[in-house]
Order: C-alpha cells, then sequence, then structure tokens
C-alpha cells in the first residue's frame, strides 16, 4: 500500500506541473484535474492507466488546456483514459452510466478548484442515494452478468484478479453499495480484502511489467515469492478466500 501511495504522489506531482504550465493562475478557478477510480484513491501500480477529467466552468475555453496536459502524458507511453466535462455533463452521464458513477465515487482533485470537484460529487452522490432502488437492479444486472463471463475468483485456477466474481471490481462496487445507506458492508474487512488482492495485484503487475490482471499459472511462483508466500498454491489459497469473503 505504501509503494501504491507513493507512485501516486509522483503521479501527482507531475501532472500539478503539467496542469500548472497549461493553465494561467487567473484561471485557476475555472477548471481542476481530477482522479478518479484508482487515481482518486491513490492505488496507482505499475501497470495502471492514468483515469483523469479536466472539469470546467461552462463556455470556458479548455481545448489547448487538454492538450497541453493529454498529449505530454501519451509521449511517455502511458495509457490515459481521459474526458473534458463540465458540472451538468458529468451530472447526465452519471445518470446514464453506471461506471461513471463507480469513477466519481472515489474521485479527488490533483490540480485547480477543488471546490468544483466536490461540487460535482456530491450531486452524483446525492442522485445516486436518490434513485439507488432503480439503479441498484441495474447494477447487480452487470455484475451477474461478468459473473458468468468471468466466473468467481474463489473457484479459478488462473483468475482475473480485477474482473472475476469476488475481485477488485466487486470491492469498488460494494463500497459504491455502502455508499447508497441501504445496506451497511463491513468497512475493515472490506478494507483488509481489498488490500490483500491490491497486493497481489500489484507484484503480478511487477513480475509481468505490463498492465495484465490475469494471475497466470506460470507466473504465480513468482508473484508468490514477491509477497513473502510458500508457493503458488499458498497464493491460489489466499486469493480464493479473499473472493469467498
Amino acid at each position: 500500500a505504501a509503494r501504491r501511495l507513493q507512485l501516486s504522489q509522483i503521479t501527482d506531482k507531475y501532472l500539478i506541473d503539467l496542469f500548472n504550465d497549461a493553465v494561467k493562475k487567473e484561471d485557476f478557478g475555472k477548471v481542476a484535474l481530477v482522479g478518479v477510480g484508482a487515481n482518486g484513491r491513490q492505488e496507482l501500480t505499475l501497470g495502471s492507466d492514468l483515469d483523469l477529467v479536466l472539469v470546467h466552468e461552462k463556455d470556458f475555453k479548455i481545448d489547448q488546456i487538454a492538450e497541453k496536459i493529454w498529449y505530454p502524458i501519451w509521449d511517455l507511453g502511458i495509457k490515459l483514459d481521459h474526458s473534458v466535462r463540465t458540472a451538468t455533463d458529468v451530472r447526465n452521464m452519471a445518470s446514464l452510466d453506471l461506471a461513471v458513477v463507480l469513477g466519481w465515487l472515489d474521485a479527488r482533485t490533483i490540480a485547480g478548484n477543488e471546490a468544483l470537484e466536490k461540487q460535482i460529487s456530491s450531486s452524483v452522490l446525492q442522485d445516486w442515494r436518490a434513485f439507488a432502488d432503480k439503479r441498484l437492479k441495474q447494477l447487480y444486472e452487470q455484475v451477474k452478468e461478468r459473473k458468468e463471463k468471468q466466473g468467481e475468483l474463489s473457484q479459478l485456477i488462473e483468475p482475473d484478479l480485477k474482473e472475476s466474481y469476488g475481485g477488485i471490481r466487486d470491492i469498488t462496487i460494494l463500497r459504491a453499495v455502502a455508499a447508497t445507506w441501504k445496506i451497511d458492508i463491513p468497512k475493515k474487512i472490506l478494507d483488509e480484502n481489498s488490500q490483500l488482492l491490491q497486493d497481489v495485484r500489484d507484484a503480478l503487475h511487477t513480475v509481468l511489467e505490463k498492465p495484465s490482471d490475469k494471475l497466470i499459472r506460470q507466473e504465480q511462483n513468482s508473484v508468490a515469492q514477491l509477497l513473502n508466500l510458500k508457493d503458488a498454491d499458498q497464493l491460489i489459497r489466499m486469493v480464493s478466500h479473499s473472493g469467498k469473503v
């Protein structure tokens, strides 16, 4: 966890420098660079994408600013999931796309006007709670479909640490469910299992030197060694147990 936080802080510093070079000081109050998903949670691994959103006031000219921030990241060969939105844009998209809601529940201002991001995050959260009865049904159907396609983390010899049912994706979903106030999720247990799966994923990215979440057999011993485990069997038992929890 400490390494993931440190990598996130190093990345933040780079992004803040890009933002400061791209935005005039008198315009700082009109725009914000926001990290969502793993960027928002400060859980970057060596294989993580950058999930970034430039939010801005209506009618503020943003195109040149966006280019000055996105292009240097692309030039480094870093995979970037990016968008440019107004507060209204984000709220409207969140009402249509559950993925936007899940990302914005972890939103964090990296540079610029934090109040702008807080306003958007508050609106998204209010809508999520207000329409929870309808949207949780939609979320359930998505989880059910993914479970059928990806299988269960606790049952697979070569699981996908993120997408298999019971994996990292479902930790994010459980936190989103808790955010509706419809049900209480045991935070300590969830956090413990989140850190465990994040550690395994982090070790896998380190071994592979590329962003793959498939815990393939031929790499399991190397991952186990990085995590100070006895062997691949102990690793898989640990991952399986976490998936069951």
